[in-house]
């Protein structure tokens, strides 16, 4: 799984994994694309091995300079559980 910053063009997917995770109890469409303008470097897509969206990650920026919201965490049901061992 790989993370990335997230982009425009991913919102409809991240609203999908939303859904997908939280069921009815969601963060309306519109608030991704608020996200995504207020706090950019803190909105993360984490991408399957073939590249497709699997989950995402929100925070912003406290008024506290060493501190950071989590907003939001998912990840698709089916990816989780796919830890992978460190080599040594």
């Amino acid at each position: 799984m790989q993370l990335r910053q997230a982009r425009l063009s991913d919102l409809p997917a991240v609203f999908a994994i939303e859904q997908a995770v939280f069921g009815s109890h969601v963060y309306p469409d519109f608030f991704f694309r608020q996200a995504l303008d207020l706090w950019p470097d803190w909105f993360w897509l984490a991408e399957d091995e073939t590249g497709a969206p699997a989950g995402y990650a929100l925070g912003a920026q406290s008024q506290r300079p060493d501190e950071l919201w989590l907003l939001s965490l998912a990840l698709l049901p089916s990816c989780r559980g796919r830890a992978r061992a460190a080599s040594a």
